[in-house]
């Protein structure tokens, strides 16, 4: 997501995964703009670390 042009971490609930899409079920409102990114561990997160 972008706020002043900068891109900023929202928490959201995943529902439904797959190869293309993936379902949002709270955490966004309809219409909103997401970055997407590949999966990479966040700064501060370890690698390999369960949830």
């Amino acid at each position: 997501m972008l706020d002043g042009g900068e891109p900023v971490r929202r928490p959201v609930v995943l529902g439904k995964r797959g190869p293309a899409r993936t379902q949002v079920l709270s955490g966004l409102d309809a219409g909103e703009r997401v970055l997407l990114a590949a999966e990479t561990p966040a700064a501060g997160d370890e690698a390999g670390a369960a949830p």
